[in-house]
C-alpha cells in the first residue's frame, strides 16, 4: 500500500487512521508510572488494571490524612 501525503502531519494522520482500521485481538494501554505499554489480552490483566486506580486513590487518601492543616 502506498500513500502520498502533502505534509508530515497529513502522513501521521493517515497512518493513525490506517492503524485504527487494523483488527487486533487485544488493546494497548500506556502506563505513565512505568512508561511502558501494557497489553490487555486476558481477563486477569484487565482486572489488575481496573483495580489499580482504586489502589492509587486509597493510597492518596491515606497520605492526605497524614498531613495536618496548618
Amino acid at each position: 500500500m502506498v500513500q502520498i501525503s502533502e505534509t508530515f502531519e497529513d502522513a501521521k494522520e493517515k497512518l493513525r487512521l490506517f492503524a485504527k482500521s487494523l483488527k487486533r485481538p487485544y488493546e494497548l494501554v500506556y502506563d505513565v508510572h512505568t512508561q511502558s505499554l501494557q497489553i490487555l489480552d486476558n481477563v486477569k490483566v484487565i482486572h489488575q488494571l481496573s483495580s489499580k486506580p482504586k489502589l492509587e486513590v486509597d493510597c492518596l487518601h491515606k497520605k492526605r490524612m497524614n498531613f495536618r492543616v496548618i
